[in-house]
C-alpha cells in the first residue's frame, strides 16, 4: 500500500519553477548541499534574505526532501527532529499502554 506518497499539485511545480528562477541561491547547489558547517551557515544567511524563502520551506516540506538547505532550515537536521520526535511519541505511548494494563 503507498501511504507515503504525496499527491502530485501541479499548481505547486509550476509556482517552483517560476520563483526557484529568481531566486537568489540559483546555481548555488555546491552551497546549498553543503555538508560542512560554515558552508550551511552561509546558505542560511542567503536564504534570510530571500523573498522566496517561505514558498522554498512549503516546497522542501511538502515533497520530504532531506538534504540540504531550503527556505532556511537544514533539511538533514529537520529529518533527525521530526524522527526524534516520532520515537518520543512511540516512547509515550508504550509507557501508557503499560499504564493501563496494570
Amino acid at each position: 500500500m503507498l501511504m507515503n506518497m504525496r499527491k502530485y499539485n501541479p499548481t505547486m511545480e509550476e509556482n517552483f519553477s517560476v520563483w526557484a528562477q529568481e531566486a537568489p541561491c540559483k546555481k548555488m547547489t555546491d552551497l546549498f548541499f553543503s555538508v560542512e558547517k560554515p558552508e550551511i551557515t552561509e546558505a542560511i544567511k542567503i536564504c534570510s534574505s530571500c523573498p522566496f524563502e517561505k514558498q522554498c520551506d512549503t516546497y522542501a516540506t511538502e515533497n520530504k526532501i532531506e538534504h540540504g538547505v531550503w527556505g532556511g532550515k537544514n533539511r538533514s537536521n529537520a529529518v533527525a527532529r521530526r524522527s526524534s520526535r516520532a520515537l518520543a511519541k512511540e516512547l509515550v505511548s508504550q509507557v501508557v499502554e503499560i499504564q493501563e494494563t496494570e
